[in-house]
């Protein structure tokens, strides 16, 4: 009974060492906009991202591990930040509770 809330926030990073590919996901593009008046625009179950060739090949030295999958992790919060991408290989997105 009654309303079933989730947030999620942040991003997710999966690395294949071998191909050198990265897969970066964000995860809840809700956001409240406004000054004065108060608006909203995203959803807070959509997720988008990209699968793409790295620039550099991919070592899984300590330094990447500390980066992405740490509790100093760095959170992606703009895809067009990402500065290791050679080529896009394809886009995602959806939604996690559909």
């Amino acid at each position: 009974m009654g309303e079933r809330t989730i947030e999620v926030i942040g991003s997710c990073t999966f690395e294949d060492l071998t191909n050198h590919r990265k897969a970066v996901i964000c995860i809840n593009s809700f956001k409240k906009v406004g000054w004065i008046g108060s608006a909203t625009t995203g959803c807070k179950d959509s997720i988008n991202g990209i699968i793409f060739d790295c620039s550099k090949p991919l070592s899984g030295d300590k330094e990447s591990i500390k980066k992405n999958h740490s509790k100093d992790m760095e959170f992606v919060t703009d895809l067009s930040s990402l500065k290791d991408v050679k080529k896009q290989i394809c886009q995602i997105e959806g939604s996690w509770l559909k």
